[in-house]
């Protein structure tokens, strides 16, 4: 039986812009321990990876096979970019990067949808001293133990409604201020107004046009974070995101555990959505889109070579996320796991 499409505000897409909470006990800089001192402040993640290349004057840089294409530009021209493979849950294969590891070589690994890599590579991570090893979390908000390395790196528009920011944390003590340019890229918080203004969602296509603009304008350079974002991520209440993020999640996993790529029922990581794998994924894509339900395709055009690594362009094509955030309540995930069963069919 067919879910019909109804009268109601869409689930899933970007983020509207946010709004200042009022009497909160943890914003967002500060559950990452973010200060002035211990952070480079980037308008993207892959900027803020790039200056840490070329501060340690990294000559190869290793990511895992499945990964977005947009980050391997911060390895620039200068610097040869190798990819690793993944296993269980996503982590890292240690055995590979044993073997292919060399001093001073640089290994981002990623948070995969707030789920960290498992405790075999965190230990290897740890006994691994000759290498900089960067957490990529782009897409969590916070994870179940301490970070894993001392580079830390957030990408905070993935997880709230902010227009920039690519955050680089070193957990090690102080670091140099970086020179950003005075000139910076104005109106980047405009689509997510424009969404936020847009209250009953007349005007879709408008507010995402821009945002795919938006996007498509980033690139690696030195500019700064904005001040608007700045001042957002200080502003958010941390702790009601996680928890309603949290219960979204564990609904979505009482009905659809048999489809999630992690099958917690109850994760001890705040996730950034429900990521499940079904080989009809376009179908129910299109499906879920029809019923105004947006979840994100990861990753369609991996940089990876698909002959030396069919399980990662296997993965892109069956991917889907479906959204679970802090926007959304119980009657909102009950829709989108009916919508998405209805798909199936």
């Amino acid at each position: 039986m067919s879910t019909p499409a109804v009268n109601r505000r869409a689930i899933g897409g970007f983020l509207p812009l946010e709004s200042l909470s009022p009497n909160i006990s943890e914003n967002v800089l500060s559950l990452w321990d973010v200060e002035e001192t211990n952070a480079w402040f980037f308008a993207n993640a892959r900027s803020a990876l790039a200056h840490l290349l070329q501060q340690f004057e990294i000559k190869r840089l290793f990511l895992p096979e499945f990964i977005c294409r947009e980050l391997v530009s911060a390895a620039g021209e200068e610097r040869e970019v190798l990819f690793y493979p993944l296993i269980n849950r996503l982590s890292p294969d240690t055995d590979v990067l044993s073997r292919s590891l060399r001093e001073g070589d640089c290994v981002l690994a990623v948070d995969y949808f707030g789920c960290q890599p498992e405790q075999m590579f965190r230990s290897f991570v740890a006994q691994t001293h000759e290498v900089l090893w960067v957490e990529d979390r782009a897409q969590a908000l916070m994870p179940a133990a301490e970070p894993w390395a001392n580079w830390v790196l957030y990408s905070p528009r993935k997880l709230f409604g902010v227009p920039d920011g690519g955050i680089m944390v070193h957990s090690g003590g102080h670091l140099k201020p970086v020179a950003h340019p005075e000139h910076t890229s104005k109106n980047r918080e405009r689509p997510r107004v424009m969404r936020r203004d847009d209250a009953e969602e007349r005007d879709n296509r408008r507010w995402y046009d821009a945002y795919r603009q938006v996007e498509a304008e980033m690139t690696v350079s030195d500019e700064p974070i904005s001040d608007i974002t700045r001042r957002l991520l200080a502003g958010i209440d941390a702790a009601s995101a996680s928890r309603r993020r949290c219960e979204n999640y564990t609904f979505l996993a009482g009905k659809l555990q048999e489809f999630a790529l992690f099958p917690d029922l109850e994760p001890e990581f705040v996730p950034m959505g429900f990521p499940v794998r079904i080989r009809n994924r376009d179908a129910v894509w299109e499906r879920l889109r029809a019923n105004r339900i947006f979840p994100a395709r990861y990753w369609p055009d991996l940089p990876s070579e698909r002959s030396m690594f069919p399980a990662a362009h296997a993965l892109s094509r069956e991917l889907l996320l479906l959204p679970c955030d802090q926007r959304y309540n119980g009657d909102d995930m009950a829709f989108v796991a009916t919508a998405f069963m209805d798909a199936l069919e």
